[in-house]
Parts: C-alpha cells; structure tokens; sequence
C-alpha cells in the first residue's frame, strides 16, 4: 500500500485516511471523525477541519453521493487557464497532427520554454487526477520538456482550447461488481494467490 494510504476495519467498517504534505483526507464516521479531531487538538496547536460531503482536496473538488464520488477540478482548472488568454474552446485534446514533427522548427524564447516547463507539471497533475482524457498528449507534450519549440507552443494551445471546454467536466467513481485477480506469485514452483477484491 501507499505509505501516505493509511486504513483501519473494524469488524465490517473500514476507515480511510490519505495524507499529502499537509493535507489530510479521512473517510469514517461521524464519532471516529470527532475522536482523530480531539486528538489532533492535543497535538497541534492548530487546524481546519472541514466536515460533510463535499471537500476541495489538493485542487480536487470531491462530493460523496450514495453509492457514487464525484470528481471534479474546475477551481484548478480555471487558475490554471488564467495566464492563456481564453484560447479557442476545441472538441479533442489534440489530433494526429499534435504527434507529428516538422524539421526545423523554431525553437520557444526563455521566458516561453520556462512557462511551458511548468505548465508541462500542471497538465500532468491534472491529467493523473481528473483527466485521463488528455494523458497522452500530455506524454507527448512531456517529451519536448526540454526543447520546445514554437509548433509545439502552437499545440498546446489546442490543448488549453479543449481543456477550456472541459473546465465542468466531472467524474462519477462508482463501484462495480465482484472482481477477482488472479496473481502468479512463482512461476517455478507454480504457487498461485488468488484475491477477491470487493469494490
């Protein structure tokens, strides 16, 4: 498991709790809730702690309906366009033109390559949470890190099009039916684990 992933069942109830930095996610009941809160009080001096269905969670907004978790990062989104001056709203994150090469292609000036470089970070994040729809391009794009060039300035400029249609975007996370893996452990000595995980 993650090392920041931390979880606790007790008899048919399970607790959750995810921390980054200083950032801490905790799924449980309302009395567990209170318990870690008294607890944190002793030792800190300090916190926020908000309580309820929805929550914004490293530049994810996440609400919990029955049987469903709704994702989404439109404040994140919104913040990050702001420097790009409305590109043109696009219907696909690129084509596959967006993966060809032109030969001798102008190199991107500094200050260009160094907005480039940390908007390259920001689509990875963005792509790893709540946009799948983009990851490859965002590859793609990650390849040029390096050495931009203007076409490839030009690309992500379609790319920031489309993301602007997409700043209301949502992902509904909902469990699916039994699953089983089926893992081969050694191969030599033909030792098999099966696992069933309930989602």
């Amino acid at each position: 498991m993650d090392p920041c992933v931390c979880h606790r069942v007790v008899g048919e109830k399970a607790y959750l709790l995810t921390l980054y930095v200083d950032d801490i996610l905790l799924i449980a009941e309302k009395l567990e809730i209170e318990c870690i809160e008294k607890a944190f009080l002793a030792e800190f001096w300090w916190i926020t702690m908000a309580v309820g269905n929805s929550h914004s969670y490293i530049g994810m907004q996440l609400t919990v309906e029955k049987g469903c978790i709704i994702l989404g990062m439109r404040y994140y989104l919104q913040k990050f366009l702001e420097p790009f001056d409305n590109p043109q709203v696009k219907v696909v994150p690129g084509n596959k033109e967006t993966f060809m090469d032109k030969d001798g292609a102008e190199p991107l000036h500094l200050k260009k390559r160094t907005l480039f470089h940390s908007t390259m970070a920001k689509l990875l994040y963005l792509s790893k949470r709540a946009h799948p729809d983009i990851i490859s391009v965002v590859g793609f794009f990650y390849t040029r890190v390096r050495g931009p060039r203007v076409e490839d300035w030009e690309k992500l400029s379609k790319l920031l099009g489309y993301l602007r249609g997409m700043v209301d975007f949502v992902m509904r996370l909902k469990p699916s039916a039994l699953f089983h893996v089926v893992a081969y452990i050694d191969f030599q000595h033909i030792q098999m684990a099966s696992f069933i995980v309930e989602l």
